[in-house]
């Protein structure tokens, strides 16, 4: 679980990308939309398929631009999306 609103103060655009092989679940709801982008974005990080991700619709479409964005196009079709709008409801996206 990722729990962190703030923005990283240090971004360093020269990274390798990055693989968590065992990665299942990935809970991302009090996260801020950077760290979204970072799991999402497939020149940063490799998902498995089937990874569950939780986040917040609002972010998720901030992130993606509005479900058009290219780059988190392979990552969010390797993942199942619950997205929840508040902290009660919970939806599933299908990419």
């Amino acid at each position: 679980m990722i729990n962190n609103v703030e923005k990283e103060k240090n971004s360093n655009e020269d990274l390798s990308i990055i693989e968590y092989p065992y990665l299942t679940q990935l809970d991302l709801l009090g996260a801020h939309d950077d760290y979204v982008e970072q799991f999402l974005i497939n020149t940063k990080m490799r998902l498995l398929n089937n990874v569950s991700l939780y986040v917040i619709h609002g972010s998720l479409e901030r992130v993606t631009h509005n479900f058009k964005r290219d780059a988190t196009r392979i990552n969010c079709a390797k993942s199942i999306i619950y997205v929840q709008q508040s902290v009660m409801d919970m939806t599933i996206l299908d990419f």
